[in-house]
C-alpha cells in the first residue's frame, strides 16, 4: 500500500465514525479546543455539539478508530493528525462547520489549521480550556480509578505533566473557557457566536 493510498484510507475510516453530518452554511466556522489532559475539552465539546449543529472531531475517538490498540507513539500521532487535519480540510470544503476536540498545545500543530480555515475563508473561534492544576491533576486520578466507556482519553498525570511542560502560548485571538466554573454560560456564549450570521 502507498503512503498516498494508506493516507486516504485514513481518512474515510475517521469520516465513517463520525455518523450524521450538518447541514452546509454559506461559511463554515472551524472551532478549535485547545488544553491539557483533565481540562474538560471534551466535555464542553459535547455541550457546545448538544446545542449547536456542528461535526465534533473527537481526536481521542478518532485515535481509537484508526488504532485498535493505540500505541501513542510519535509516528502513530503524525499519521492520525495528518488524516484529521484532512478531514477538516474537506469538511469546510464542503461548508460543513467542524469542532477540533484536540490537545493542540504547541503553536506548530495550531498552525496548519489556521491555514487551512483561511483557505476555505471559514471563521476561526478558538477555545483554550483550562482548569486550575490540581483539579486537572484530581480529575485524571479519578477518571483513573473509575473508568468510563463514553471518554476514550488515555491520558494519566504523566502525560499531563509531560505536555504542560509543551504548552505555548496560543499565537492568534482566543476565548478562555474556565471548565472549573460554570460551563453552561460559557457554552451560551459560545454557542451564540456560532449563532451570528457569519
Amino acid at each position: 500500500m502507498t503512503r498516498r493510498s494508506r493516507a486516504e484510507d485514513d481518512v474515510r475510516i475517521l469520516e465513517a465514525a463520525l455518523g450524521p453530518l450538518p447541514l452546509s452554511k454559506a461559511r463554515p466556522t472551524l472551532v478549535m479546543l485547545s488544553g491539557l489532559p483533565g481540562s474538560g475539552k471534551t466535555y464542553l465539546a459535547r455541550e457546545i455539539c448538544r446545542r449547536h449543529p456542528i461535526v465534533h472531531l473527537e481526536s481521542d475517538a478518532l485515535r481509537k478508530a484508526l488504532f485498535t490498540s493505540p500505541v501513542y507513539s510519535p509516528m502513530e500521532s503524525m499519521r492520525l493528525y495528518a488524516a484529521i487535519r484532512v478531514l477538516v480540510d474537506d469538511l469546510l470544503g464542503r461548508g460543513l462547520p467542524v469542532l477540533l476536540d484536540a490537545t493542540n498545545v504547541k503553536e506548530a500543530h495550531r498552525r496548519p489549521l489556521y491555514e487551512i480555515a483561511e483557505a476555505h475563508r471559514a471563521r476561526l473561534m478558538i477555545l483554550h480550556v483550562e482548569v486550575p492544576d490540581r483539579v486537572a491533576r484530581t480529575r485524571l486520578e479519578a477518571k483513573r480509578r473509575r473508568g468510563d466507556p463514553d471518554n476514550y482519553s488515555d491520558a494519566d498525570i504523566g502525560v499531563y505533566e509531560a505536555m504542560h511542560r509543551e504548552e505555548e502560548p496560543i499565537g492568534r485571538e482566543h476565548m478562555r473557557v474556565d471548565t472549573s466554573e460554570s460551563v453552561a454560560t460559557a457554552v451560551d456564549k459560545i454557542v451564540g457566536k456560532l449563532e451570528e450570521k457569519a
